[in-house]
């Protein structure tokens, strides 16, 4: 009878590990591959794909540090390695929410507040990465600092969850950067529906509002159901092998996102698909020549449109 019931645990175990390890390698080779590749190009030598990048290392680190076995066989102490995988799990669980809220807000400035942002793009980007370790980072150190627990069948380790000061501490992060990110999100996409109309009725020249759009909205999607998966783990209605599953799935989906960027496809067919490239935007590339001969309005607007596809 034990050995059946250590069957079953063995196969429930198995269920949920194979496609964990699967979602964590595919995780892995998209966020290495957009991390590279925003790193080699030039042309993504800005502040929002920078924060792009911090997203990206984090997903890259957190997927890599889930699948290594930190675990001693000692399960009796815990050691610094399991204390460190904690520490890092912990921390770029918390990094990841920053980074899609400064993401949202940076896509707000740049449509919305255009001269604005790009006159202190430099200041907006450092203060809110400054803000955003400072925060994730006190956070993780009194997290550990009140211990770790195995999860999932000793998968990994992370800090303890089970007190009521964590579920508040938590519920006020989760908080802090859900109302700055549902409101940009808001505002960004009546706006861009406003744009939208006018463009319709001859008012005002299309400047791709219906792209940004299309991004907007389904951004605000994915970093709704990432803050409500992180609430639901909070108050422990989504619990068990499932939750990392379900979580690394939304990462993916944002992940994909990024590398759906118009400007990330564009840059991907002009190192690798240079004929294809010339041939559909031979004209356009001409046509940039002379933006350099634009007012300073117009410049931020080229960038504007550039940098929130």
């Amino acid at each position: 009878m034990a050995d059946s019931e250590g069957e079953d645990q063995y196969t429930i175990r198995l269920v949920f590990l194979i496609p964990l390890i699967i979602l964590n390698a595919l995780m892995l080779l998209i966020t290495l591959f957009l991390f590279i590749f925003l790193i080699k190009s030039k042309a993504f030598d800005n502040y929002q794909c920078y924060n792009i990048l911090i997203f990206s290392l984090a997903v890259l680190i957190d997927c890599a540090v889930r699948i290594i076995p930190f675990a001693d066989e000692d399960h009796d102490n815990t050691n610094f390695w399991e204390y460190l995988q904690a520490f890092i799990l912990t921390f770029l669980d918390k990094i990841i929410l920053s980074a899609i809220t400064t993401q949202t807000i940076l896509f707000y400035l740049g449509v919305i507040h255009t001269k604005k942002y790009f006159d202190n793009d430099k200041k907006v980007f450092f203060i809110s990465f400054v803000i955003n370790i400072v925060i994730c980072l006190v956070l993780t150190i009194i997290y550990i600092s009140n211990g770790i627990r195995q999860v999932h069948h000793r998968l990994y380790y992370y800090c303890n969850s089970d007190s009521v000061f964590k579920k508040i501490t938590d519920t006020i992060f989760n908080s802090v950067y859900l109302i700055p990110n549902l409101y940009c999100s808001i505002i960004l996409i009546m706006y861009l529906l406003r744009k939208i109309k006018e463009v319709k009725k001859g008012l005002i020249e299309d400047a791709d509002y219906f792209h940004h759009f299309k991004r907007a909205l389904l951004m605000a999607l994915l970093n709704i159901a990432t803050f409500l998966e992180s609430y639901l783990i909070i108050f422990g209605e989504l619990h068990g092998e499932k939750t990392d599953i379900i979580y690394l799935s939304t990462l993916l989906l944002i992940c994909l996102f990024n590398c759906g960027n118009q400007a990330i496809m564009k840059e991907t067919m002009r190192l690798c698909c240079k004929n294809k490239y010339k041939r559909r935007y031979g004209n356009e590339e001409k046509g940039n020549e002379n933006d350099d001969e634009e007012d300073e309005t117009g410049r931020d607007l080229v960038r504007s449109r550039t940098y929130s596809n």
